[in-house]
């Protein structure tokens, strides 16, 4: 996936839009009704040719040496649907390992362009097959979180990706992605792995005990509400607020109830927009989903409605720093992590405490999660586990 220029403004109109927000709307109807695998195939089917025509764009763009971008903008929302089809089905946490490298932090580097691909017939055959015997599955080149196999089978809370080859022949290259497969593979089946994507030790997924909580039906409002009148705020847990704005430009006065009685200096903000226009989402729960009315989404597409968050830092502390609990939560230009302490278990050897990280932390405006159900579940999974209280990334 090619990075777009910083300040990259959306299209107000495109040929393609219609195309886009229509399987947007097609996308909600099937969450509706999940066993409806013949809907789930065609709007593969749809998201396939929008792809290709994207990229055909994209293609020509360069060759006459014209700015590419508002194509490359329109191919990774198309993308951004088809990682919709697999978070109807698929839980959320476990797809962060999809994305990854399972040998360093970093990203997979994400599949090719779909037009003149020679696999492509194989694959679509796979899935039409996977589909015909009741079985849900997705094309990986369809999605920005599937970057492991060919096709992904759908019909297990973890994701199964597998491989289509249409030759028997294996180079370099084509067993290096078998043994990351199998790397990946056996961590969901054994739920832990040696030296995963580079850190040394036992890395442990665990799962957490209560269903996440989003705080996506007050956006909503704030969104209705901001088409309406302009603007509108919320805030979350005392510690989180957010500005929605459908005219240019941030006012004064809008700023000073943003930061009213917040230190400057102890406050997190995010453009949440740039995170889209960007093409930084990566693998948390994609906007598509959570900006269910077609109105808010086609209007946060084209870049006519604006998302502000700041977190106050100081209050997430007070706010969480409850029942023989110190929180400590560090923000820089480069680290979010939250720091729990649990200052009741102190003994001779210190005070036990595990550190929730940028990952789980970014969840606040990327999945719209409430900031109390970050805490609260990280804390109940540790304290279920007491063996993994000590300095460690909590893995999601």
């Amino acid at each position: 996936m090619e990075d777009l220029p910083e300040g990259f403004e959306p299209p107000d109109n495109n040929r393609l839009y219609p195309a886009l927000f229509e399987l947007h709307r097609e996308i909600h109807e099937l969450s509706k009704d999940l066993n409806n695998l013949a809907r789930l195939l065609d709007i593969q089917k749809k998201l396939v040719f929008s792809v290709m025509e994207a990229e055909e764009e994209i293609r020509q763009a360069k060759a006459e040496k014209r700015d590419p971008t508002e194509w490359q903008y329109l191919r990774y929302n198309f993308l951004c649907l088809g990682d919709c089809l697999v978070f109807l089905y698929i839980d959320r946490f476990a797809l962060k390992q999809t994305f990854f490298n399972v040998n360093n932090e970093n990203p997979k580097q994400s599949g090719g362009f779909l037009s003149g691909k020679a696999g492509l017939a194989a694959e679509l055959t796979v899935l039409k097959d996977a589909i015909s015997h009741n079985v849900p599955a997705v094309l990986c080149d369809l999605t920005n979180v599937f970057r492991y196999g060919d096709i992904c089978l759908l019909c297990a809370n973890d994701p199964v990706p597998i491989e289509v080859k249409s030759s028997k022949n294996k180079d370099a290259r084509g067993k290096r992605q078998k043994k990351k497969l199998e790397t990946l593979t056996n961590f969901f089946e054994n739920d832990q792995a040696e030296n995963l994507r580079g850190f040394e030790g036992t890395t442990y997924r665990i799962a957490f005990l209560a269903e996440p909580e989003s705080f996506g039906g007050l956006l909503a409002t704030a969104l209705t509400e901001a088409k309406k009148n302009g603007s509108a705020f919320f805030e979350v847990d005392g510690c989180l607020r957010f500005l929605i704005k459908t005219t240019d430009g941030v006012e004064k006065s809008e700023l000073d109830v943003l930061f009213d009685g917040v230190e400057p200096s102890r406050s997190l903000c995010n453009f949440v927009n740039q995170l889209k226009s960007n093409m930084l989402w990566g693998c948390y729960l994609p906007y598509a989903l959570t900006l269910s009315e077609p109105d808010h989404y086609a209007m946060f597409v084209r870049g006519e409605i604006s998302i502000v968050s700041m977190l106050d830092l100081n209050a997430f502390d007070r706010k969480f720093s409850v029942d023989g609990v110190k929180v400590e939560i560090e923000a820089t230009e480069d680290v979010l992590q939250c720091k729990i302490n649990f200052e009741d278990l102190a003994t001779d050897q210190g005070t036990p405490f595990f550190i929730v990280g940028d990952h789980m932390m970014n969840r606040m405006w990327f999945d719209f999660l409430l900031p109390s159900w970050i805490v609260q579940n990280s804390r109940d999974v540790m304290e279920s586990n007491p063996r993994f209280l000590e300095a460690q990334e909590v893995v999601d």
